[in-house]
């Protein structure tokens, strides 16, 4: 539902008004979700039932996108980039798909190899900004304060300064 959201959508249109329920009741049933969890492993008792909750993975996803979806229904302005985080949730299938699990696991662990090449490339293009810097300061110079017909007859900064010009870098 997040994809029929708009900015430029007027408030008062019956779409925003469903998709603003929608997002409550949204809410609810994310809060809903993580008590019954709670509960559940309160009454087996096995331990400390905080630790166990938070064992699976999933649900930290699950109190994220539950803060994400508290904070963007107070802060509507503010925090309504976060509802992308709900679309998350879906990984959850990834528990009952060994496909997918196989996938996202490999996805994870590619990820310190992407942030060394976004880092290699970010080396890179400030090399390759700095060499023309180097190499081409000051060389981007203009004449200014002349008429068109001595401006065409200026090439170097000695033939501005010749004819009454100012030089600016």
């Amino acid at each position: 539902m997040t994809a029929l959201d708009n900015p430029l959508l007027d408030p008062n249109t019956p779409l925003k008004t469903m998709l603003k329920y929608y997002d409550i009741i949204l809410t609810s049933f994310y809060g809903v979700e993580i008590m019954l969890k709670f509960f559940i492993l309160f009454s087996n008792r096995k331990g400390n039932y905080i630790n166990q909750f938070f064992f699976d993975p999933y649900n930290y996803l699950l109190v994220l996108s539950f803060i994400s979806s508290i904070l963007s229904l107070i802060f509507p302005d503010i925090f309504s980039f976060l509802k992308g985080i709900e679309t998350c949730r879906i990984l959850e299938i990834a528990k009952y798909m060994k496909s997918l699990d196989i996938i996202l696991r490999s996805l994870v662990k590619s990820i310190p190899t992407l942030i060394n090449l976004i880092i290699f490339s970010f080396i890179i293009y400030i090399f390759l900004a700095l060499i023309p810097l180097k190499y081409l300061k000051g060389t981007y110079s203009i004449c200014t304060n002349l008429d068109d017909n001595y401006l065409k007859l200026v090439y170097l900064r000695s033939d501005c300064l010749d004819y009454g010009g100012d030089w600016i870098n």
